[in-house]
Formats: C-alpha cells, sequence, structure tokens
C-alpha cells in the first residue's frame, strides 16, 4: 500500500475536493483521481463517493479515515526517529525581495533559528529577475518574491498573498488630511522610488500614463526602509506595498494618502523549483511566513 496515495485521500477528505487537494500537494488532479482508484482497487472497496462537486466518504471510508491517520502518523513517527537521535543541520539558500526582509524575516528568522540552530541560513535579496534565475541555476533553495500572480511552469508556488499598494507621505504632509486627492495634485509634489524594475513603480507609471500624466525628477533608493525614513522629513511622497511601512503608519509617522487612483494590488509569493526536495527545515520556514503573515488561502479558511 502506496503512502503517497493514504496521504492524498487524507487530503481530499479535508478539502473535500480533489482539484483543492491536487494543489495543496502539487498534483494535477488527474493524479488525485489514479491515486484514490488505485487504493480503492487495493482495498477491494469504495472510499468516497463523487456526487456533482461535492466528495463524501463511504460507510466503509469512514471506518477507514482513523485507520489511515494512525498509518500517516506512523510512518512520521519513523521518520522522526532520525531527529532525535541528532540535531539537523544544513544550509538553507533564500531569495528574497528587498521590501519583505523588514516586513516578515525580521519577525520569523530569529524564530526559525530556536527551531533550527544548526541549520545555517544564506539570505540574498535581489530584484525579482536575478531570485527567478537562481532559483532555476539551484543557487537558491527557495524564494519569497513580490511581483505579478503569474504562472512559472517549471517553478511550484507554495504560498500566495494579494498585497495593496498604497501612496504615502509624512504625516505633516499638506495632502494627508485630505480625503479625496486628485491624482494631478499629489504628482505636484517629489516622488520617491525603490528600484525603478519593482512591479509597482512600473505599475504607478503606466497608471499615471493613462491620466496623460508624468512624475515629476524623482529620488531612487534600493531600499524601501531608507524611503520610509526620508519620507518623514520631507514634503516628497511615495507608492508602495502597505505591508513595507506598516509600523511607521502604526506609529502615525506616515500617513496613506487617500489618492483617487484605481486600487492596485501585486503578490508575495514563495516559490521553489518543481524538482526541489524539500526538507523539513524548508517547510518549517514557509510554515512559520504563513503563520505570520496568512496567504490567501489561509485567510480565506478564517472566514
Amino acid at each position: 500500500m502506496d503512502i503517497r496515495h493514504i496521504i492524498t485521500f487524507l487530503r481530499v477528505v479535508k478539502r473535500k475536493n480533489f482539484t483543492k487537494a491536487g494543489e495543496e500537494l502539487h498534483y494535477v488532479q488527474s493524479t488525485v483521481t489514479y491515486q484514490i482508484k488505485q487504493l480503492e482497487k487495493e482495498l477491494g472497496f469504495p472510499l468516497l463517493d463523487r456526487v456533482g462537486s461535492g466528495v463524501t466518504l463511504t460507510p466503509l471510508g469512514r471506518e477507514f479515515l482513523p485507520l489511515a491517520e494512525s498509518i500517516v502518523q506512523l510512518q512520521q513517527e519513523a521518520l522522526n526517529l532520525n531527529d532525535s537521535q541528532q540535531e539537523v543541520r544544513g544550509t538553507l539558500c533564500l531569495g528574497v525581495s528587498e521590501s519583505l526582509v523588514s516586513a516578515t524575516l525580521v519577525d520569523v528568522l530569529p524564530r526559525y533559528g530556536k527551531l533550527y540552530p544548526q541549520v545555517d541560513i544564506q539570505v540574498t535579496t535581489g530584484r525579482r529577475g536575478e531570485l527567478l534565475s537562481g532559483l532555476r541555476q539551484n543557487r537558491l533553495d527557495l524564494i519569497y518574491l513580490t511581483g505579478p500572480d503569474s504562472q512559472e511552469p517549471d517553478l511550484l508556488c507554495c504560498y500566495s498573498r494579494r498585497e495593496r499598494l498604497i501612496f504615502v507621505a509624512s504625516a505633516g504632509h499638506p495632502l494627508a488630511r485630505r480625503s479625496r486627492i486628485p491624482t494631478q495634485d499629489c504628482l505636484v509634489y517629489p516622488y520617491l522610488d525603490t528600484e525603478r524594475s519593482e512591479s509597482y513603480y512600473n505599475s504607478f507609471k503606466q497608471l499615471a500614463s493613462l491620466h496623460g500624466l508624468s512624475l515629476r525628477q524623482s529620488a531612487v533608493l534600493n531600499n524601501t526602509q531608507a524611503v520610509a525614513e526620508i519620507l518623514q522629513g520631507n514634503s516628497a511622497f511615495s507608492y508602495l506595498p502597505e505591508y513595507s511601512v506598516k509600523k511607521e503608519l502604526e506609529s502615525g509617522r506616515l500617513a496613506e494618502l487617500k489618492v483617487d487612483f484605481e486600487p492596485q494590488y501585486y503578490y508575495s509569493r514563495i516559490l521553489y523549483h518543481k524538482d526541489k526536495w524539500v526538507p523539513a527545515f524548508m517547510e518549517d520556514l514557509i510554515r512559520l511566513i504563513r503563520e505570520f503573515r496568512p496567504d490567501d488561502e489561509a485567510a480565506e479558511e478564517k472566514k
């Protein structure tokens, strides 16, 4: 009896859907269907009723469920025997977009270090293209990056969170107390941005162009936190992901400008190569990031 088939069965029962179970396990739906059929063939009885779009357990499926859970638990205990004998050691090469370092990793990595004190994490920051290239060339094990929710056939996405882009300035900015700001009024002021290859800069530039507007000469910094610091002392504004200035907004050092501009979003995602072996210490880093900043799927489950 293939343990993978049992794990797939448990995931289908949990999600009550073949497609969603396949997405979590990184299988296409046909693979999920095949594995369930193989398991049912081995057992000699049906486990699931597929009526319409729903999935329910058969009477024998309900009896098999606790046995399946026990089998998987016993397998995990067997695999953990080696971990109990020696501390996990290894190296994890993580590529990350600069804005996510202070917004997430500063809080997550100390917790991770307590779990895996002997795992060496090598963090590399870079632009989207550089991180994707590093992953494909096996220089990076995992990347946590920002950008569009695009499909990468050779890469697997295990985390996706929609991020809101906002206009920000100092709390004392002349526009900070206005409830509605025409875009052209905002562009009177100097504009600060991070790397111009970042998608939020390009998004803003394209939208401004659609309105027949252009940006004033602006300063370019490669550090989101530096932009946040500089904004507090002058009349410039910026267009950034909300998470990157969350602390400054909560403390009142910065304010969101209510610019009359179409709402814009992009995504923070965690990717790894489809052929990559994922050790437990890599899975746990993903888990900690998801706990600190729940992805869209986790947020949906809480509703």
